[in-house]
């Protein structure tokens, strides 16, 4: 200790006692600290530095709130949802302030935060059907469905049920209960409140069915989606996959042209001139094999379409399609119908022997249901 006070006291008196050198303080990571007028230890810099670090940070940190306004913010720059945080901690910030913050939270993948946030807006405005939806969906996330629960029976309190259907639909297929989900995305659907993420998940659930091996329910979810979104692919092929096991091809082919017939009305409706004779054929496809499976109506309806689409432009395409027409009308019992369909055969083709003996029937027979397309 003597070395060290001697050489303390030379430089308290400005002695020409040589002291160490910056590059040599470096090289040994070493400083002296000098605490009043007793001797300085000698103190390793590198266990010192977590210290100096955060003696550091503690000092941004207490001079932040004192800060311009455009240094705080270059300092606070880089902190998820920095804004919505300053608006959330403003005098007389509002739920929505609150909302915000949990929502960006959320999107940041701060779930704890987000919930922390969500309960704030919820003080403020416990019977909001926005603050609730949110937190709820936040308990979802973290994995709190009992809480979840309970939350979703605070908004049905309300007498607010559309939203809350989707929610625990989202919520039990997230917890692997299908049967829940199920019953809550029809509800969702029935209630017409959906939009293409319901149906995604209410696809979700069909093809959860699908794999376990239980074919009618999930036949009756993939065709309810299939009727309310032909062009989805993934549906199409997930339904064609269960009426294959379930033994009927022919139904897998109907999607097949009903989806074909969805792509071309929606995706080329500009070109509906071009593509008429396209748009006609799928539908006489379509009409055959409703008739193959006994879906008369359904035929009927499809041949209407493409008598409709067709207007007799392609002559040889509209006396095809009429005449199917008017063997159908003819098996529902819809006489008028087929008599008006079997003349107009015989305008747009003059000696045309099948609607000549048609009509030569129906003046004596009528129009039975004998009679086979």
């Amino acid at each position: 200790m003597a070395g060290v006070g001697t050489a303390t006291s030379g430089l308290c008196a400005g002695s020409s006692s040589p002291s160490p050198t910056p590059s040599r303080k470096i090289r040994h990571n070493r400083i002296l600290i000098i605490i009043g007028a007793g001797s300085p230890p000698e103190v390793d810099l590198v266990r010192l530095r977590p210290y100096i670090v955060l003696s550091v940070l503690v000092a941004v940190l207490v001079a932040l709130p004192v800060l311009p306004p455009h240094l705080a913010g270059r300092l606070t720059a880089q902190e998820p949802c920095a804004q919505e945080r300053r608006d959330a901690s403003a005098p007389g910030a509002d739920e929505y302030d609150w909302i915000a913050l949990g929502r960006c939270l959320l999107e940041a993948g701060l779930v704890d935060a987000a919930i922390e946030a969500l309960r704030r807006a919820a003080e403020i405005a416990p019977a909001s059907v926005l603050v609730l939806d949110y937190l709820g969906m936040a308990y979802v996330r973290k994995g709190l469905f009992q809480e979840a629960r309970e939350l979703y029976a605070r908004v049905a309190a309300h007498g607010l049920q559309t939203p809350i259907h989707q929610a625990l639909a989202d919520m039990y297929l997230a917890q692997g209960d299908l049967d829940r989900a199920e019953i809550e995305y029809t509800h969702t659907i029935a209630l017409g409140y959906y939009d293409a993420a319901t149906l995604d998940g209410f696809r979700q659930v069909g093809i959860a069915f699908l794999q376990r091996g239980d074919l009618e329910r999930a036949r009756r979810i993939l065709q309810r989606l299939f009727d309310l979104r032909p062009l989805d692919v993934e549906t199409l092929e997930a339904l064609q996959e269960v009426y294959r096991r379930l033994g009927r091809p022919v139904e897998a082919d109907i999607l097949h042209y009903r989806h074909l017939i969805a792509l071309y009305d929606e995706r080329y409706r500009i070109a509906a001139a071009v593509l008429r004779e396209e748009r006609v054929r799928f539908r006489l496809a379509l009409a055959a094999l409703y008739v193959t499976v006994g879906r008369l109506a359904e035929a009927r309806q499809v041949l209407e379409e493409a008598v409709d689409i067709n207007f007799d432009v392609i002559v040889p395409l509209a006396v095809e399609a009429r005449l199917q027409l008017a063997r159908i009308c003819c098996l529902l019992g819809d006489t008028a119908a087929a008599q008006h369909q079997w003349e107009r055969v015989l305008q747009l083709e003059p000696g045309r022997p099948e609607a000549g003996q048609a009509l030569a029937r129906l003046q004596t027979v009528g129009c039975p249901r004998a009679v086979q397309p």
